[in-house]
């Protein structure tokens, strides 16, 4: 398989390789951002043809780009304002040796670009063709980039644009930047015109030394769905506010699908933003989106197979060069837990412009097909209904709409970083001050009791507050992972009504794309030691530690003992390196095609992309090291699972009066029975305290052995026995089931 699958790679590769040659042959730049221009301080507003090629801009002050208050990115010094107003004019000589241009953009914190006098782009300033003012701040703050190391938003334009939009001999770049608001600290104004030609002339100059010209992939066809987004006028996506935009879905039922099929799962209006923190400096951007009806109300709709929703994720795996770790943690998480979010691969053309292999992913929200909780309104106020539902996470207090609280309890001891608990469902514009009290008193008690002296009794302690298995199932997918975010990042939880549960759950998992060995900080890239217990003193400068939660609950031998259990049970089906590994060599299977053209856009490969631990030449080599490091990583919590027990708890479990353990159909129990032969009451109980098997059996001699059917039909788990003489316990103990 691994030979046929390197075959088709390198036909295909040599395949795209020919389609990048027989287009642009290079690219030149005709507007610097050092260049000389023309500019304007927006304390007024500025003449409402400002923006036109016939505007006379030599009325205008004259300086070096950028423009802005004197940091480290600014040429031009210019006083503190919400806005400044640019031109810049240059000449070409033909169009008809261009086949696409692009603009950089490097600003902070919004702007609008128009080109010959018709609106080109905008970020951060609203929506598309909308009537700005002088005194309008951004949206939201934008970073710049250059400065810092990074590339600048790039806007595309293809050859039709090219000829509605540009025209031989002179051209009027103008653009307005806003600041986000009048006490903003800085503001930047970088902007580079470049032009992808097809003869091999320089004509203009050369870009700047950081330009990578983008890679044109001629993708027409795939095997998996193909996704098509566009935007009004090609505007990128910002990080927000959402813009309009058009998406069309395509998948096929005998699996082939073409760009010019018609789209046959969801062709209409969304609404769409990046999303993502650190990720967002990768050159492949993630974002999330909303289906929409036409006059912007919620669309729910089914895709590929996930139930009907309007809130969508899409993951561009990039430092994560197997494609699969979000799918591969997802896909555990939903094999263990209530829920985790749904994923299907696809091929992304944004624009027009291929971007590789994206996840479209749920969106964690409450929702009966998502995490199923009560639908908590705002008159809820009191009683049983302002008990539930709330979806709350541990993340840092970035984005928008982000509001919660911060934990009594420091896991740094004397160090004082505290832990951060947001709202998520409801948000925290729409949760009511009943809502908000109640949901912070719940937790605050929750982690008083953990941390009183009583804390693992079931009356006073934990165990009243939260549902141990999902605390359980959760810390297991992370640390299978090694999750350096896990427990303290994109951590879940949940409480529903008291009516339904009143436990706190653990969950859904999210935000693997660091996880399985990809990491090269903290020792998340070996694959021995844990990260629950050892995170804290691994990494003591992080800012964003590990609740004391999971340390203080391994000190309960009832939590011990559930997990250890929980751990040997699931290994020998669900978790076995055979299911796991089978996920993997599932998705490598399906990506084969798809990935010679991801890493043919993205070229990554060979190349240290941040934070990686390991870092391969070809995509096979990727996917066998995460196998291998999988492996080892299994084999050492099986090694190193049973120290998380007390030394009373490991040897309880490790010297059971029962065997075989596991068993299948037959059990035999030590006991100190006399000759005679006399009647023995046996039974099993599971874990939720419901009797399987019963049967009296006669015995003697110090054994009680039997044999039946309805012991090779139980499902594997842990089972607690009992034996009883006259109903006097004589016996009992824990078996668990092969």
């Amino acid at each position: 398989m691994k030979n046929t699958l390197n075959i088709i790679a390198a036909l295909l590769l040599c395949a795209f390789s020919f389609q990048l040659a027989a287009q642009i042959d290079h690219w030149e730049t005709v507007v610097f951002a050092e260049d000389n221009w023309n500019y304007f301080v927006g304390t007024s507003a500025p003449a409402s043809n400002w923006n036109q090629s016939n505007f006379d801009a030599s009325i205008w002050q004259e300086g070096q780009g950028g423009f802005g208050y004197g940091d480290e990115d600014d040429n031009s010094i210019i006083p503190n304002t919400l806005s400044v107003y640019l031109i810049k004019k240059f000449k070409l000589n033909s169009l008809t040796n261009i086949e696409k241009f692009l603009l950089d953009a490097d600003f902070d914190d919004g702007f609008v670009a128009y080109l010959n006098g018709q609106e080109l782009t905008r970020y951060n300033m609203g929506v598309f063709g909308s009537e700005t003012t002088f005194n309008q701040g951004a949206t939201s703050s934008h970073e710049a980039s250059l400065y810092r190391g990074r590339k600048p938003e790039r806007n595309v334009f293809d050859r039709e644009a090219v000829e509605s939009l540009l025209q031989v001999g002179e051209n009027t770049l103008a653009i307005e930047v806003h600041n986000v608001n009048s006490t903003s600290s800085d503001l930047s104004s970088n902007f580079y015109l470049s032009l992808g030609k097809t003869d091999t002339e320089l004509e203009y100059a050369s870009p700047p030394e950081w330009f990578v010209a983008p890679v044109a992939i001629n993708f027409t066809n795939s095997n998996l769905p193909i996704l098509i987004i566009e935007t009004e006028a090609q505007q990128p996506i910002p990080d927000e506010p959402k813009i309009v935009a058009n998406m069309r879905l395509i998948a096929n039922e005998n699996g082939r699908n073409k760009v010019d099929d018609e789209a046959n799962e969801y062709s209409g209006q969304i609404a769409i933003e990046r999303r993502g923190s650190s990720s967002q400096s990768f050159d492949k951007k993630g974002y999330g989106f909303e289906t929409q009806e036409e006059d912007g109300s919620n669309n729910n709709v089914q895709l590929l197979g996930m139930p009907k929703e309007n809130d969508w994720v899409l993951h561009g795996p990039y430092s994560d060069k197997s494609l699969m770790r979000n799918a591969l943690a997802y896909q555990i998480g939903r094999d263990l837990m209530e829920y985790a979010p749904r994923v299907r691969f696809c091929e992304l053309l944004l624009n027009g412009d291929y971007q590789g292999i994206y996840l479209l992913t749920e969106k964690i929200k409450r929702d009966n097909n998502r995490v199923d909780i009560n639908n908590l309104k705002a008159d809820e106020n009191s009683g049983d209904d302002l008990t539930g539902g709330y979806l709350l996470k541990i993340d840092k207090f970035t984005g928008s709409n982000v509001g919660g609280w911060t934990s009594n309890y420091s896991s740094r001891g004397d160090i004082p970083y505290q832990i951060n608990f947001q709202y998520d469902t409801p948000e925290a514009d729409e949760i009511t001050p009943e809502q908000s009290e109640y949901i912070q008193n719940y937790v605050s008690d929750f982690e008083d009791a953990l941390n009183s002296d009583e804390f693992g009794n079931a009356e006073n302690g934990y165990p009243q507050y939260i549902d141990a298995q999902s605390f359980i199932r959760f810390w297991m997918v992370n640390e299978i992972a090694k999750n350096v975010d896990g427990f303290r990042l994109s951590t879940y939880f949940y409480k529903d009504k008291n009516s339904i549960d009143s436990r706190l759950k653990m969950g859904p998992v999210w935000d693997f794309n660091l996880g399985f060995g990809n990491a090269d900080y903290c020792t998340s890239g070996n694959p021995e030691g844990w990260i629950f217990s050892q995170f804290n003193q691994i990494c003591p400068e992080d800012g964003a530690p590990i609740p004391f939660w999971w340390e203080r609950l391994m000190e309960d031998p009832n939590f011990q003992l559930a997990l250890v259990e929980d751990w040997r049970s699931l290994r020998q089906n669900i978790l076995s390196n055979e299911a796991i590994l089978s996920k993997v060599d599932s998705m490598q299977q399906l990506l084969a095609e798809a990935q010679v053209r991801n890493f043919a856009r993205w070229e990554v490969l060979g190349s240290y992309v941040w934070p990686n631990f390991f870092v391969a030449d070809t995509y096979e080599e990727e996917i066998s090291w995460l196998r291998t490091w999988l492996v080892d990583r299994l084999t050492w919590m099986d090694q190193n699972i049973d120290l998380l027990l007390a030394a009373e708890a490991q040897a309880e479990f490790q010297e059971t009066q029962a065997y075989p353990n596991p068993f299948y159909d037959r059990i035999s129990i030590s006991i100190d029975i006399t000759s005679t032969p006399r009647m023995y009451q046996v039974q099993l109980v599971d874990a939720l305290g419901k009797i399987v098997f019963a049967q009296e059996i006669e015995a003697s001699g110090g054994n009680i052995e039997f044999t039946s059917p309805q012991l090779a039909a139980l499902p594997t788990a842990v089972y607690f026995y009992q034996v009883k003489d006259k109903n006097v316990l004589v016996a009992e103990g824990k078996l668990l089931k092969d």
